[in-house]
């Protein structure tokens, strides 16, 4: 379809009464709520290429329906229009546009008509219009092209696309800067600036051959150059001989025939090649070591220098300067050609006592519960064979023979600062290692509750009495079991004196857990076996009728317990009565 919306025009004619009412359904389940209308004629956009059903339905005034299909609209896939754009000056002979349209299968383009945008375009031979695939055109000025394509499909279907073309001056001048050609050597990049340029318009490609001479058919293109844009390439890395010339081929471009190039004979300085083997160990009070490990191997005239904790400029490494570990010492040679360098490292580790080191992994740290203490001593010379402890609690100094994790128990609370030091199989004993270790108080857990309680719903109500020898008991948590899991989620409280209804006699034991602010826990069980069951009240009589003023004589039979009451007088069951 051409584009633009379907133009829906209704033609109904009523045979009795006026048409009121139009409902149309393009059966496009794309378009959303846009898939129906009322109007009585509507327009509709399809946004996908096909085959659809369209339907119409008209209601008179006298409410009579009818219903009218419109089979297979075919709506026909718009082609996408596209080209590649030249690269042109103005003494090509033509720029060559190239199409890149396109459309959906099956349908296909059979028509493109160009328009060039340029004014100055003369007919026949070169007209500002063309109606080939992948026409030329050959512009007489330079300056910015509006250019346009219109393609259309075997259906009829056009789309259009309008691209700016670019008509440069005519011929580039090629230039380029090379970065400290003094300073250039085989084992850095050199680095090259571009400076080329053309009036009016701009470089549309760069080639460098960085060996013209050496290697003609090895050459880097950059299609989209910038001016200013710095390229840099490396040469063979060389000892000799001292000095290497290579002459860098440089062409600029400004369209398809405006080229212009430079040649620039460089010289690249060899590059001095070091080595640096193994130093070995040293002990921390060791007189001063003088390096000779590292050497130039490639007979490049030049000084050298070290750089490093505890080193001189010639390479005398003092280790009581440097410290024990492992340290990191370079050496530096320069050329006196070129001031070209080469430098490497390498490590040299220092030796000393051996470190003591430990932490304390348990949280929180409580008295009367064991504290997991772990090592992780180092040695830098031989290998730890004693762990010797003193935790400052009067307990005798610990002398572990591995250094494997283990614990400790604090029979009181306090500060304590705990005491390590280790031994190496060379007698190399470490400085004092000390950590302030807290140890905090445990809760001391007690409660009460009523000497006696009665079924059948005894309701204990318990006191807490627990303590913390710190005088904080009001950061105190608690946790309570009252030992009746039958009674369900009841048979816990948080509450710091909870009451629990227990049904049965029991016993019961109950649990409280107190936690302190610092995260300790203890605990304690306390039996509860004060419940008592519910007496069963019952009586006999040996009478049921007598003279007033005779005795009745009633017989407890409460609980089993046989009571005997005689002579019972008013409130206990005296019941006088005269028959």
């Amino acid at each position: 379809m051409p584009r633009g919306g379907n133009q829906f025009h209704d033609q109904s004619v009523p045979n009795v009464g006026t048409l009121t009412g139009w409902q149309w359904n393009f059966n496009d389940p794309t378009s959303g709520t846009n898939n129906t209308s009322t109007l009585q004629n509507p327009t509709h956009f399809f946004a996908n290429s096909g085959s659809y059903t369209v339907s119409l339905t008209v209601t008179t005034s006298n409410g009579c329906v009818s219903v009218n299909t419109l089979p297979a609209l075919v709506v026909h896939p718009k082609p996408e229009a596209g080209y590649i754009i030249p690269e042109v000056c103005l003494s090509d002979t033509y720029a060559q546009f190239t199409d890149t349209s396109r459309v959906a299968a099956p349908s296909t383009i059979t028509a493109w008509s160009w328009n060039f945008g340029d004014a100055n375009a003369t007919l026949p031979s070169n007209g500002n219009t063309s109606t080939l695939q992948n026409p030329t055109h050959s512009y007489s000025a330079v300056g910015a092209y509006q250019v346009s394509l219109i393609v259309t499909s075997n259906q009829g279907c056009k789309d259009t696309i309008v691209q700016q073309l670019v008509v440069n001056g005519s011929y580039p001048i090629a230039n380029f800067s090379v970065n400290q050609p003094t300073l250039l050597c085989a084992n850095d990049s050199v680095r090259i600036t571009d400076a080329s340029t053309v009036f009016p318009g701009v470089i549309t490609k760069v080639e460098i051959w960085w060996d013209n001479i050496g290697s003609p058919t090895a050459v880097y293109v950059d299609n989209n150059p910038v001016s200013g844009r710095i390229y840099s390439h490396r040469y063979p890395n060389f000892q000799s001989p001292l000095t290497r010339s290579y002459q860098i081929r440089y062409r600029a471009y400004s369209g398809g025939v405006c080229m212009n190039e430079k040649l620039t004979t460089i010289t690249v300085n060899a590059a001095p090649a070091v080595q640096f083997t193994a130093l070995p160990n040293i002990c921390f009070d060791a007189t001063p070591y003088q390096i000779t490990q590292a050497t130039e191997t490639g007979s490049v005239p030049g000084t050298f220098t070290y750089f490093g904790p505890g080193v001189s400029s010639s390479g005398l490494f003092t280790p009581s300067i440097a410290g024990a570990g492992v340290h990191t010492i370079k050496y530096l040679y320069t050329s006196t050609t070129g001031s070209c360098k080469d430098s490497t490292t390498q490590t040299i580790k220092v030796w000393e006592r051996a470190l003591a080191d430990f932490s304390v992994s348990t949280s929180p740290v409580c008295e009367k519960q064991p504290v997991t203490f772990t090592n992780s001593s180092t040695s830098t010379e031989g290998t730890i064979t004693q762990w010797r402890w003193n935790f400052a609690d009067g307990t005798p100094v610990q002398v572990n023979t591995n250094p494997l994790p283990f614990t400790h128990t604090f029979n009181s609370y306090g500060n304590f600062n705990v005491k390590l030091n280790v031994v190496t199989n060379h007698g190399c004993v470490s400085a004092d290692k000390i950590v302030a270790v807290t140890v905090n108080p445990l809760a001391r857990p007690n409660f009460s509750f009523p000497a006696i309680s009665c079924l059948p719903n005894a309701n204990v109500q318990f006191t807490n009495q627990s303590s913390v020898p710190n005088g904080t008991a009001s950061t105190l948590t608690y946790f309570w079991d009252f030992g009746d899991p039958a009674s369900g989620t009841v048979n816990n409280s948080t509450l710091t004196d909870p009451a629990h209804v227990y049904i049965n006699l029991g016993p019961y034991n109950v649990n409280l857990e107190v936690t302190t602010a610092q995260g300790c826990i203890h605990d304690t069980t306390i039996v509860l076996n004060t419940i008592h069951p519910q007496p069963q009240a019952s009586f006999t009589t040996d009478f049921i009728d007598v003279c007033i003023g005779s005795p009745f004589l009633f017989t407890s039979t409460s609980n089993g317990l046989m009571v005997r009451f005689l002579n019972i007088i008013g409130l206990w069951g005296m019941v006088l009565y005269e028959r």
